[in-house]
């Protein structure tokens, strides 16, 4: 055991109370609403996080690893940042180390991917976007990462990424453990797609609504300032759309949101081109914003953008752009089906909404996230990751986050209705493709429960 004195972790005159320490029996319910007693008994509840009075680790031998996996997103820097602060400052611990080009960074050319991490060193790097650390995906190898962090005597670990670099910790965990070797390992969600499951939202979504916003403004501005205008804004979002959702719900004057949770229709009287064209000629112009991954809620097989199936360096699927389909489609839909003449404005800030700063609001929650994943590790836990449940911080175990799957906007939710509802946004499915489509909406729904009926059943079946 590491020294348990208040005093000498949190430093001198910034001791702590002894009602500030958490206790392990506090916890967060995941659910709000509850019709009973017996429905709060067997809501799934999480270890509520903050400082531990007793400390597992002995904080002098303690040699830490930060690992940062994925795509980038707005506050990378800022978590990276109060890893190592509050590592040093609340626990003493000096060796810490960046590693740097997600997993892969950890087993090759170790004397540059390596590198000391200090408060001078990340002193300023919060005001950044990206990460110091740089970042990829896939080159994941359990067995090397394991020798790389065995050799250098390291014992903690904090991963920050998404559902991929979780699967990857779990892969850790599960093996680190058959050949005995002690590590916390320690996840930190990140995903600009707000699609992790449990959480409230994850660190760098707001800022990247903020921004998409921006972005809206411009196509905009665009469209009502020209003859037959339509813009056209593509945001990031491969099987979630709540950046296009956020974004068109907060910006209020846009026509139609396009999210892979909604089934929809290009062709037809009730299709997307239609319903454009009747917007257009009614108001005399159109805003669509549209997610990335969109194409997913097409209804009809036969109206298939991505012929060629590619997938990226953590196996998800690579669309063909439909920011720039749309702009060629639409043109040709006018002029062939109502011979006119529309002008098109696509903007595409799909990478300028994810490499900016973080905003206040994302900065507070980064640091929050990151101090805590430090209390967590510090107190012996492994194998969670650091989130917010009903605006609490917690430990989430990686196992039952893994098995919650991809959080998904709900298009029976009030806030996508809401959303329709303000914007005026029409139904674009067709009479054929009706029945499908809401057999589609309803089977989302009914897998988000099957796979929360499942994890409960689990943790029941492990308590009784």
């Amino acid at each position: 055991m590491g020294d348990n004195s208040s005093k000498s972790l949190f430093g001198g005159s910034g001791a702590l109370p002894e009602d500030d320490f958490m206790d392990n029996d506090c916890f967060v319910t995941a659910d709000s609403d509850y019709l009973n007693y017996k429905n709060i008994t067997q809501s799934l509840k999480f270890i509520k996080a903050g400082p531990r009075k007793q400390i597992f680790y002995d904080t002098a031998q303690t040699k830490v690893a930060i690992i940062t996996c994925g795509g980038l997103c707005p506050g990378l820097n800022v978590v990276i940042r109060e890893l190592v602060m509050c590592l040093h400052y609340n626990y003493e611990v000096k060796d810490i180390f960046g590693i740097k080009l997600g997993y892969k960074g950890c087993y090759t050319d170790p004397e540059n991917n390596w590198v000391k991490l200090t408060p001078e060193v990340v002193k300023n790097i919060h005001k950044m976007g990206g990460t110091i650390l740089g970042s990829s995906r896939g080159g994941f190898d359990a067995d090397k990462i394991l020798d790389s962090l065995r050799d250098r005597g390291i014992n903690q670990v904090y991963c920050i990424g998404g559902d991929g670099t979780h699967r990857g910790i779990d892969a850790l965990i599960q093996r680190s453990i058959e050949r005995k070797i002690v590590i916390s390992f320690v996840g930190i969600p990140k995903t600009i797609d707000n699609d992790i499951p449990l959480i409230d939202y994850s660190f760098g979504f707001r800022t990247s609504v903020e921004i998409a916003n921006e972005m809206i403004d411009a196509a905009y501005t665009e469209a009502v300032s020209n003859y037959n205008g339509i813009g056209v804004v593509k945001l990031m979002g491969r099987y979630a759309g709540f950046i296009a959702h956020a974004a068109s719900l907060c910006h209020n004057d846009i026509d139609f949101c396009l999210v892979p949770e909604l089934p929809f229709e290009l062709q037809g009287p009730f299709g997307v081109f239609n319903q454009i064209i009747k917007r257009v000629k009614s108001k005399g112009h159109c805003v669509v914003v549209v997610a990335e991954g969109a194409e997913e809620g097409l209804i009809n097989p036969n109206e298939k953008i991505t012929q060629v199936e590619n997938r990226d360096g953590s196996g998800n699927l690579i669309y063909d752009d439909i920011g720039i389909y749309l702009d060629r489609a639409i043109k040709e839909y006018a002029i062939k089906e109502h011979a006119m003449l529309v002008n098109v404005f696509a903007i595409d800030p799909t990478y300028a909404i994810r490499s900016v700063p973080s905003n206040s609001g994302d900065t507070a929650l980064c640091m929050d996230l990151a101090q805590h994943a430090v209390h967590g590790a510090m107190h012996g836990f492994t194998g969670f990751s650091t989130g917010n449940v009903r605006n609490n911080t917690c430990y989430i175990p990686i196992k039952t986050m893994m098995e919650a799957g991809a959080r998904k906007v709900s298009i029976r939710g009030r806030p996508w209705q809401r959303m329709v509802a303000l914007n005026d946004q029409p139904n674009f499915i067709n009479d054929e493709f009706l029945e499908a489509a809401e057999r589609r909406i309803v089977k989302q729904e009914q897998d988000h429960a099957s796979c929360m009926q499942k994890i409960k059943a689990r943790i029941n079946a492990r308590t009784t």
